[in-house]
């Protein structure tokens, strides 16, 4: 709008012979508006053939390889219908503005031109310090989602399975019956880990940031007092091997038995488990403890702790459990830590499932790292369109404020020959000028600083060890949008 009001303004003399020669003011101010809706029509239709464009472009950042976003970016007619009632609202009043103050100038009726002008500037420069308020905010809170996403792909999880792949074949539904399962799993595990780049194999019942795990309170001898509540911890089947293949270290005590060794029913707990009831990894070996409905077992060991569910969650406190002893899933997955690429080992271990089914069972498979990735669409996504969001509202103020800078240069174009003429140098009138563009961009700053301090409540529930109020990223991003505005100026 203030680009048009620059233009109309510099048209001034042109309307007014034009007034001068029989044109009425009703008809030029007609034709300003129709070129103001050109323009405008012009960049709808170059937003309705890029809408689907940006569209995919999003889906197409904020996917990874191995997780595919699948969205509708087809063009909506209600959605049309409402922008282009917005558009037709933006283009009446970005028309009739310029088209009155120009024709208005150009009459000359200064009598009342001084007061109105004065407000008009005074609202005009308000608008700017609006835009550049709002993408102040719109990129603090990006900026924010930006570090907590650094700090959530940076967390550990306490797993080490960077050259580890989770396979699940659906044995059951391809025809192995539960007696016959366990012998198959035996059978395809000890095929598995004499594979060539196989490091270490097992079988686990739940794949780390896929799902929740089964919960349950556990029933401990020696500590009758403790609320069911305070005893409510995650259970885990495994087989021997799980530890070594997932990377998760035995902190005390050793590994459960292979299948078919002489033994009582055994469990390992997490460190954090055991420092709550046990008081130290140590002291937890040997003592007894009933994992819900599963049979009494003497904890073996002592595992480090792992996150299972999501990366920002606490560590849970979970019990082991040998699948050897226990059985009670029917739906296992085997982990396979091996060097080289992960095709053959996929191809390999889909073979052996075949072989144990009779026929090819449906299968999944999955990573550690594309799991995680999976579960961060929503905070990516999310990073994405604030960055956008701020970033189109940073280039509408940088253009806002050139075009007010030269709308006002066109208002006083008498005043600066004046002034030059008096012997005013033009380094000090453009000074004095960008002064004026530099005092909005502060003010907008102040603006989107209060805005951003007054929601950030809104922002804390999506960061992740990122405080709302973090210094740094407010001195940056504040940094960065007045580098702009110092450039617009």
């Amino acid at each position: 709008i203030y680009l048009i009001l620059a233009r109309a303004t510099a048209r001034r003399k042109e309307i007014a012979i034009r007034l001068a020669i029989g044109a009425s003011s009703g008809r030029i101010r007609r034709q300003l508006i129709v070129e103001s809706s050109l323009l405008a029509m012009a960049g709808a239709g170059a937003g309705v053939v890029c809408a689907r464009w940006l569209a995919a472009a999003l889906v197409r950042g904020a996917s990874r390889d191995t997780t595919r976003i699948h969205l509708d970016a087809s063009l909506d007619l209600t959605v049309l219908a409402f922008t282009g009632a917005l558009l037709a609202a933006v283009v009446l009043i970005a028309g009739c503005i310029p088209a009155w103050s120009a024709v208005r100038g150009a009459i000359g009726e200064h009598a009342r031109g001084v007061t109105a002008s004065k407000l008009a500037t005074r609202l005009r420069g308000g608008l700017i310090v609006l835009q550049v308020g709002l993408s102040l905010a719109l990129l603090i809170a990006a900026g924010l989602l930006i570090a907590s996403l650094r700090s959530v792909l940076h967390e550990t999880t306490g797993f080490d399975t960077a050259h580890a792949v989770f396979i699940t074949p659906d044995l059951y539904n391809a025809g192995v019956s539960p007696e016959r399962m366990p012998q198959a799993y035996a059978s395809m595990l000890e095929e598995t880990r004499r594979m060539p780049g196989v490091r270490a194999a097992a079988w686990t019942m739940h794949v780390p940031m896929s799902g929740g795990l089964e919960a349950f309170t556990i029933e401990l001898p020696d500590r009758p007092g403790i609320p069911p509540a305070d005893r409510m911890v995650f259970s885990h089947q495994v087989t021997d091997g799980y530890f070594q293949a997932s990377g998760v270290p035995l902190v005390a005590g050793h590994d459960f038995a292979p299948r078919g060794a002489a033994g009582p029913k055994a469990s390992i707990v997490s460190r954090n488990l055991a420092i709550k009831f046990f008081g130290s990894p140590e002291a937890a070996i040997g003592r007894r403890l009933k994992p819900g409905s599963l049979d009494w077992t003497e904890v073996i060991g002592v595992a480090a702790d792992a996150k299972f569910q999501d990366v920002r969650e606490p560590d849970p406190p979970t019990v082991y459990t040998s699948y050897w002893d226990q059985r009670t899933t029917l739906g296992m997955t085997l982990l396979v830590n091996h060097t080289g690429p992960t095709e053959p080992v996929v191809t390999a271990v889909g073979a052996l499932a075949r072989r144990e089914a009779g026929r090819t069972p449906f299968t999944q498979v999955s990573t550690l790292p594309a799991n995680i990735a999976a579960s961060l669409v929503t905070e990516r996504l999310l990073t994405m369109m604030l960055t956008a969001f701020g970033g189109f509202a940073l280039l509408i103020s940088a253009t806002g404020i050139v075009g007010l800078l030269s709308y006002t240069v066109q208002l006083k174009r008498r005043d600066i020959g004046v002034r030059i003429a008096l012997g005013a140098t033009p380094s000090a009138i453009a000074r004095e000028i960008e002064s004026n563009g530099l005092l909005l961009a502060v003010l907008g700053l102040a603006v989107g600083g209060a805005l951003s301090w007054a929601m950030r409540r809104l922002i804390e529930a999506h960061l992740y060890r990122v405080k709302s109020g973090d210094p740094v990223i407010w001195i940056a991003v504040s940094a960065v949008v007045l580098l702009c505005a110092v450039g617009a100026s």
